[in-house]
This record gives structure tokens, C-alpha cells and sequence, in this order.
């Protein structure tokens, strides 16, 4: 009963299950029963996995294995789930592997632990099947839309199979080349409070659209204006990215 429930729901995410068969996901948990629950769960979807205990192991696997996406234990022996998604966001190579914590606590002090570590989400102990394989879900297909922008391919939102989000999609597209233009304009002038104020939109708007890829773009952008000295060359081709993947941008696969 359980198992044609979660493939029912996972199909109803992704589509056709043969888009998951490539798709190899770390675990990393000190718990044997906690992974042998993840393990059933995921591979019941059709996702290939990797299982170790702790976060020394996270580290040394996701340095020689392709890895589509890592569920993180927060508390582990050796080394936990912390400080070894930092160490691998901190690699180049790495820190577009999605990291999903798996937490029983969700404290005020792990949740900014967990964003200090850019942990990319978290799902909480007990895990519900349906909600985590969502997560893993919205995760990929960032991680897909990622690489289409950064490989000159077409930006899609990640809910465009979603009807509920058909006029939010239609609204971001069609107002992004303005949106841009605005930032450019305003940056190009010197107005650095004005700039500000589009690039927070941007970072807002683009994810609520699904369109991850603006948001952390924008962030990046953000981060820039908010340092010293202002790199204005590195914010001129940030902003030139912005245009170039709005010309890519589409509000559906069509």
C-alpha cells in the first residue's frame, strides 16, 4: 500500500520515473535504522543511494562519487553534518550538490547553524515519505535549472507543471527584461540604495515564481553592493548574466 502511494506521488512530481534512475543520493546518518528507512524510501522512488554514518565519510564520498544530492544528519560522531557541509559547499567542485538536513530538533540555534553551513533545506524526524521525496524533488530541479543557466541552456521555473503557478510564471517572464533593465540603469548611475531595492525584489519574485536561479543570483549580487570596496566590473557582469539569462528565460517547456 505504502510503496504504490509514494510512487504515486513522486510520478505526479518528476513525470516519467526513468528522469530518477540516474540520480544517486548520499545518506549520512549515525542512526542504522534511520538509514535503512531513507534507503527503502528512496529507492522505492528509483533513486540509487550511498549510505555512511557520519560526516567524515559525507565528505571523503562526495569527493569521489557523482552524487546528485546529499540527506545530512545534523548530530554525528567523527564529524557532524555541520561542519561537513561546510567543508563541502566550501569546495568548488561541490557546493552545488544539494544538501538536505535530517533533523529531530529544529531549533532556533540549528536553524542558523544550518544556514551559516548553506544547508540548501531540512525535513524533520520522524521523516513522511511524500514530504521528503518533495524536497528532494524542488532540490533537483533547482539543481537542473542551475546548470541550464550556467550552460546557455533554457530557464524553465521549476513549478511549470503546476497550474496554480501558471500566472505568477507568466507574470515574472514577462516583466523580467524591464525588472533587468531597471537594475542596470540604476547601478550604471550610481544609485546604489535604488539598485538595492530591484536586486531584493529580483531575489524575492524569482523564487516564489520558481525561478531559484534568479534568487541566488541575486543574492550574489546582493552580497556584492553590500561589501567594500564596491567590485563595480564583478556587478557590471553579474548584471550582464541577468540579462543574458532572461533572453533564455521561458514560462514553459514549450
Amino acid at each position: 500500500m505504502t510503496t504504490y502511494r509514494v510512487m504515486g506521488i513522486w510520478s505526479s512530481i518528476l513525470g516519467k520515473k526513468k528522469e530518477t534512475r540516474a540520480q544517486r543520493i548520499l545518506i549520512a546518518d549515525d542512526s542504522a535504522e534511520n538509514r535503512l528507512l531513507l534507503e527503502l524510501i528512496l529507492k522505492k522512488a528509483g533513486f540509487e543511494t550511498i549510505l555512511c554514518s557520519d560526516g567524515t565519510e559525507a565528505v571523503e564520498i562526495a569527493n569521489k562519487q557523482d552524487i546528485s544530492l546529499i540527506l545530512m544528519d545534523i548530530y554525528m560522531e567523527n564529524m557532524d553534518g555541520i561542519e561537513a557541509t561546510k567543508i563541502i559547499k566550501a569546495n568548488k567542485a561541490l557546493k552545488n550538490i544539494p544538501i538536505i538536513a535530517v533533523t529531530a530538533a529544529d531549533s532556533l540555534e540549528e536553524r542558523a547553524q544550518r544556514i551559516e553551513a548553506q544547508m540548501d533545506d531540512y525535513v524533520a524526524k520522524p521523516v513522511e515519505a511524500a514530504n521528503l521525496l518533495k524536497r528532494i524533488s524542488k532540490q533537483l530541479k533547482i539543481t537542473a535549472q542551475m546548470e541550464n543557466a550556467l550552460n546557455g541552456g533554457k530557464i524553465i521555473s521549476i513549478n511549470s507543471d503546476d497550474p496554480m503557478y501558471k500566472k505568477a510564471i507568466k507574470i515574472f517572464v514577462k516583466s523580467l527584461p524591464d525588472r533587468i533593465n531597471q537594475i542596470k540603469v540604476s547601478f550604471e548611475s550610481g544609485d546604489l540604495e535604488t539598485t538595492k531595492r530591484y536586486i531584493h525584489s529580483l531575489k524575492g519574485t524569482g523564487a516564489m515564481a520558481g525561478f531559484d536561479t534568479y534568487t541566488l543570483k541575486a543574492i550574489k549580487i546582493e552580497k556584492q553592493l553590500n561589501s567594500a570596496p564596491l567590485d563595480t566590473k564583478s556587478i557590471n557582469a553579474q548584471i550582464d548574466e541577468l540579462i543574458d539569462m532572461a533572453k533564455r528565460t521561458s514560462k514553459s517547456r514549450r
